[in-house]
């Protein structure tokens, strides 16, 4: 496999607070990789770190073999255009409506014409299967499943390899988590796209995920579900033979 994303030795540090001590795993090409860990563990933190919005005090973030700190920043903003990002609750801007939200990237990073830049963002919309009423509403008006879509559809707006979702199910109904990680697959599948999804979703890590990725002692263990349901770490037990999870594992079988 291509590593497209590899930590290493990260270490996250504010003041006197150690976040991530000595961090190492590795995403690669067309895998969805599940990141997971307790409250306050720095799921977020470290997510930041590989999109280059918060250098760590230690290590590298290496994409696609290149360290992403050590670049220029011109360097650095042509990597990123290679990614799309899903923020928490979407982060859409609320004085745009969807069409112009999924457009701005476009806007911004392109020289493409009006017109093409609207065909686009329609078809990201189709891509996420929103209803083509929703391309004229602002984020206030929508369901909490047609904002994460729409989020989903901006973090595609320029054609990223990969996708980074945080919590894409986190404020969603089941019938709308169920539908979302159905998206998620086929977008994966269909576009042959890298996924690294923080998720609590017990039901996304089981349908979604190749591996997962958890944050415990401030370092990272890494494998398939299989392998972190047979861990003899404590937490690492704890948080895979909980309740939720045993139902999640009861369904899928």
């Amino acid at each position: 496999m291509r590593p497209l994303v590899e930590l290493k030795d990260v270490t996250n540090r504010f003041g006197a607070q150690v976040v991530h001590d000595g961090i190492n795993f590795t995403l690669n090409e067309n895998e969805v990789l599940g990141l997971v860990g307790g409250s306050g563990s720095g799921k977020t933190v470290l997510l930041r770190t590989i999109l280059g919005l918060n250098r760590p005090k230690e290590g590298q973030v290496l994409f696609d073999g290149a360290d992403l700190y050590a670049l220029s920043p011109e360097e650095r903003l042509g990597l990123q255009k290679r990614f799309g990002v899903l923020f928490q609750n979407g982060a859409l801007f609320s004085g745009l409506t969807v069409l112009d939200n999924i457009a701005l990237p476009l806007r911004e990073h392109t020289k493409l014409s009006a017109k093409a830049i609207e065909d686009l963002s329609f078809l990201k919309l189709q891509m996420v299967r929103l209803q083509a009423d929703a391309v004229n509403k602002f984020p206030s008006a929508l369901s909490g499943g047609m904002t994460t879509r729409a989020g989903v559809a901006r973090a595609m707006a320029l054609d990223p390899e990969i996708l980074f979702l945080d919590e894409p199910t986190g404020a969603l109904d089941p019938v709308s988590a169920s539908s979302l990680d159905e998206l998620m697959r086929d977008l994966h599948r269909i576009l042959r796209l890298t996924l690294l999804i923080i998720t609590h979703d017990p039901n996304t890590l089981v349908t979604v995920c190749d591996r997962i990725a958890m944050i415990v002692d401030k370092r990272v263990e890494c494998g398939t579900l299989d392998e972190l349901l047979g861990s003899t770490h404590p937490k690492i037990q704890e948080y895979f033979k909980g309740a939720r999870m045993r139902a999640a594992l009861a369904e899928r079988h």
